[in-house]
């Protein structure tokens, strides 16, 4: 049996390629090919998903009378997503879903976690998402 794991990232698109060095400055210059509109539009379909104009989301759900919850906040600037800030627990198929509105897996993304200076390709933080048991 697998748990959900308590994770803070921020989700960067590779649109541009993978910089050298790879460092959240250098993220600074790619964006996600698609505007904040867009991005709000597809997550309001999503269910049990809350989201607020200034770009903040919760999306909630339950799996065997168990809860998760992922909050978020997405920035943008100049007409295009520019990161996606993420945070919460939930079964590994969530995140997967929230993360295809994104472009994922077409679109190459790449996680920093936020409480270490580290960065990760998506899979890898996809795999850290639940604990086995």
């Amino acid at each position: 049996m697998s748990e959900p794991v308590q994770q803070h990232v921020h989700i960067y698109s590779l649109s541009n390629g993978m910089p050298q060095p790879l460092t959240a400055s250098a993220l600074q210059s790619s964006h996600f090919d698609f505007s904040f509109e867009r991005a709000i539009a597809e997550l309001e379909l999503l269910p049990r998903m809350f989201i607020e104009l200034d770009g903040s989301l919760v999306w909630c759900g339950e799996v065997e009378t168990r809860r998760w919850q992922i909050d978020g906040m997405i920035y943008d600037r100049a007409g295009h997503v520019l990161r996606v800030e993420l945070k919460g627990a939930a079964p590994r198929q969530a995140w997967e879903q929230l993360l295809s509105i994104f472009g994922w897996p077409k679109q190459p993304l790449v996680a920093q976690y936020v409480n270490q200076p580290r960065f990760v390709e998506l899979e890898d933080f996809l795999v850290a998402t639940v604990a086995r048991r």
